[in-house]
């Protein structure tokens, strides 16, 4: 895991938000700061403020209340939207209301192209995103004839061919089949390695393994701040903020609790038969 920078990519100070029109606040008194290189998996059952946290990252909201700085950037003064969304790439959860071209390769330029950049620029963002992405065979494939997983890795790709210093994730597995959900999270781990700061929403525990901090949200209010591990030992307050317990978590704990496996065995198919047949 390459070192965090203390720098910072993102910084809630108290930070509210209220919808025009609503009498209840999205988020409430938020303070969270996310580091330069991390991997945040941010939580909460819906109607927990986490869509509302992911366009504040990018000034796509502004706070009603407290203070948001993003790359050291405040998203209340507006000469700095712009290179806060240069710098914070966006994926969402239905890759289909992202892509706008109809050939593979196009779809990825479509934003270094809004920037201007050089066309060899252009060239070598595309080839590079559309390798990472595992999608390079695809080039000159037509958008829509791709699968699900590979529409959702095609928007990964247009976000990384921005070259991003930032990635918010806002439930961008929502709309994959189990398979395709691993691909993807294994992905965001190599993508974490290489130094990426990685902010993914969701509310699937499976897919927070990795992560070096989950925060959760419930009714727009931060209720846990801790490693994943800390929060899957609190099942009883996760069924209550919304939240499922794995089952290949619950299956651990309960060979921990037999003596049957090491402490240090994670909740992973493979790990977890090692350790039973050795």
């Amino acid at each position: 895991m390459l070192p965090v920078d203390a720098g910072g990519a993102c910084s809630f100070r108290k930070v509210g938000y209220v919808y025009p029109g609503s009498q209840s606040r999205a988020l409430e008194g938020l303070d969270l700061e996310v580091a330069r290189g991390e991997w945040i998996a941010l939580l909460g059952a819906n109607g927990s403020g986490k869509s509302t946290f992911a366009r504040l990252c990018n000034a796509l909201l502004i706070p009603t209340q407290g203070d948001c700085s993003v790359l050291g950037l405040d998203t209340r003064v507006p000469a700095n939207a712009e290179r806060i969304r240069r710098g914070v790439a966006m994926v969402f959860q239905n890759p289909e209301n992202q892509i706008v071209a109809s050939v593979v390769e196009e779809e990825t330029a479509f934003g270094p192209e809004n920037l201007g950049l050089p066309p060899q620029e252009i060239r070598a963002r595309v080839d590079q995103a559309l390798r990472v992405v595992g999608l390079w065979e695809k080039r000159r494939a037509a958008t829509y004839a791709l699968s699900g997983g590979q529409k959702q890795r095609l928007a990964l790709a247009g976000a990384l061919a921005l070259d991003p210093e930032v990635l918010v994730l806002d439930e961008a597995t929502a709309m994959v089949d189990p398979r395709g959900r691993t691909d993807f999270v294994s992905l965001l781990g190599r993508l974490h390695r290489q130094g990426k700061t990685l902010i993914q929403i969701t509310h699937r525990l499976e897919e927070i393994l990795e992560a070096d901090r989950v925060v959760v949200l419930n009714g727009g209010v931060k209720v846990f701040d801790g490693t994943p591990q800390g929060l899957f030992d609190l099942p009883k307050e996760a069924a209550a903020w919304g939240l499922g317990i794995p089952p290949l978590v619950s299956l651990r704990r309960f060979l921990l609790e037999k003596g049957l496996i090491p402490e240090q065995t994670p909740p992973r198919v493979e790990a977890l038969e090692g350790a039973l047949c050795p």
